[in-house]
Formats: structure tokens, C-alpha cells, sequence
């Protein structure tokens, strides 16, 4: 199993292409590549990606005192390894060292942050030592981690369980990610009022978790969601006819399928785009 970080789920999909009817495992499997082949394609046409992980980057200086970073959310620690040995000795002090913000945006203090500044007036450092890995951040990193509460746990789950039982699984969807006690977990089937789950996804960690613990899903930025879904069903759609070019058709005859950008999606996304080399 592979999928993760879906920006839309199977019940997404079923509502926007087969009026919401119930897919077999075989078809249910190919929706779900779709989708996460969709949402990746996302992430490639505008340079970032819309979910979140904790993760520890590692990245260049650029002998400036301000560094261009992917979408960070929140920051842990930054520090430096100045002197190449491979070991980050020098924790920078978010109070007094440094700041990050969002470059280029009316409100720079929004979030994801997209540059890390030095303080040059109250901080250790006035410049980034033009060194090759020589700034490690630790953090949670993403264009947003936005969420909606679903509910509540509906018994205690130890760390190696892959079974939650819920009050009420039909507010779940096969493809979602939720979140319990900061731990995210893949929605990978559901029966009735069990979900069964990938555990401590995105970087985070397996742990236990108590009776009614609340849990939340996360909600994707409205023209990701509708990309993904838009280009899931291309994807769906072009199958019948083994991916031609062609379709033909008993009533309007043949017509082309066109296969490049999709303007609609283009559309969508092009607001979303970053400069590349982010991630």
C-alpha cells in the first residue's frame, strides 16, 4: 500500500464520476493510484506540496542573511555547521538569532514560511556562510495542515494496532489522513465502523492513544482538491480506451482527446505555482 496524502478521497471521486455508486476492490485499487498519481502531479506543477510532514532539511548557505526555504509551518531548531565536519554545532535562537516569514506575501507573518532571515541586529550571525549543507532545520513542513474535527476515537489504541473503531464511519473516506494526538494515519479501508489505518505517516510517531480521543482529518486548499479530482478522472476516463488518443463514439462520432494541461486545472493551480527548486 502505497498511497498517501491524497488530496481527494474515494468518496470524492465515486460522487464527481459514478454518482457516488460503490467500486469493486479492483476498481476501488485503480481509483486510488489515480488519485495519488494526481496529487503528486499537483505537487510537480507548482513546486511544493499541500500536506504536512515533520522533517529535519538539511540546506545550502548562500553567503547571504536571508535564505529562500520550501513551505515550512513551524520550526523545531535551526542550526548551523560551520565548519564542515558534518555535525550541526551552532543552535540558532528564534528569539534573537533569527525570523522566518512569508517573502512576497501582504501578510508576511502568514504561514508557510518561505525565508529564513537573520537578525543582524541582535542575533550570533550577520551572514550565512556560503557552505554547501550547512543549515539544518527540524519542523513541520507543508503548504498548510488545515483540519476538521471528525469525531472521536471510539476505544484506547495502542501503538501497533491498524484497526480504529469509530462512533460513526461514515464520516470517513477511504484516502483521507486524519490526526490523533499529533499522530497522522492513512485511511486505508473501512468496514462499517472500523477503519483500518497506516500509522505514524508524514513523519510522525506511533504511539498509544486513549478512549475518545478526538481526531480530525485534514482539508486540503479547495483548488488542490479539485485539481487532483479533475485529473484523477482523466486519468480514470482515458483507461477505456487503453489510452489512445481516439474515442470513438456510436452518437458524435470520433473526437480527440487532448492530452496536455487540462486549462481548467492549469487554472486552478497556476496562483499556486512556486519557483522551483523547493523541494
Amino acid at each position: 500500500m502505497s498511497q498517501l496524502n491524497l488530496y481527494a478521497d474515494l468518496t470524492d471521486f465515486t460522487n464527481s464520476y459514478v454518482e457516488g455508486a460503490a467500486l469493486d476492490a479492483r476498481d476501488q485499487a485503480s481509483v486510488l493510484d489515480a488519485l495519488e498519481t494526481a496529487s503528486r502531479r499537483v505537487d510537480e506543477r507548482c513546486n511544493r506540496y499541500f500536506y504536512a510532514k515533520t522533517d529535519t532539511l538539511v540546506l545550502h548557505g548562500n553567503g547571504a542573511s536571508e535564505l529562500w526555504i520550501p513551505d515550512l509551518l513551524s520550526a523545531t531548531t535551526v542550526k548551523l555547521d560551520e565548519d564542515g565536519d558534518r555535525t550541526f554545532e551552532l543552535t540558532l535562537a528564534a528569539a534573537t538569532d533569527y525570523y522566518v516569514e512569508r517573502a512576497g506575501n501582504d501578510d508576511v507573518d502568514g504561514l508557510p514560511k518561505t525565508m529564513l532571515r537573520l537578525d543582524t541586529t541582535n542575533g550570533q550571525r550577520a551572514g550565512f556562510a556560503g557552505r554547501k549543507r550547512l543549515i539544518e532545520i527540524a519542523g513541520r513542513w507543508g503548504y498548510t495542515e488545515e483540519t476538521e474535527a471528525v469525531g472521536t476515537a471510539g476505544e484506547a489504541l495502542d501503538a501497533a494496532e491498524a484497526g480504529l473503531d469509530v462512533a460513526d464511519g461514515t464520516l470517513f473516506a477511504i484516502g483521507q489522513t486524519i490526526n490523533i494526538d499529533d499522530e497522522d494515519m492513512y485511511v486505508s479501508a473501512i468496514s462499517t465502523n472500523t477503519l483500518t489505518i497506516v500509522r505514524g505517516v508524514n513523519g510522525t510517531t506511533d504511539v498509544a492513544h486513549l478512549t475518545a480521543a478526538p481526531i480530525v482529518r485534514y482539508v486540503y486548499t479547495p483548488a488542490v482538491r479539485m485539481a487532483a479530482i479533475m485529473w484523477a478522472g482523466r486519468m480514470w476516463k482515458r483507461r477505456e480506451t487503453a489510452y489512445s488518443n481516439v474515442i470513438a463514439n456510436p452518437v458524435v462520432g470520433s473526437f480527440e482527446v487532448w492530452k496536455m494541461a487540462d486549462p481548467d486545472i492549469e487554472g486552478l493551480l497556476q496562483p499556486l505555482v512556486r519557483g522551483k527548486g523547493f523541494f
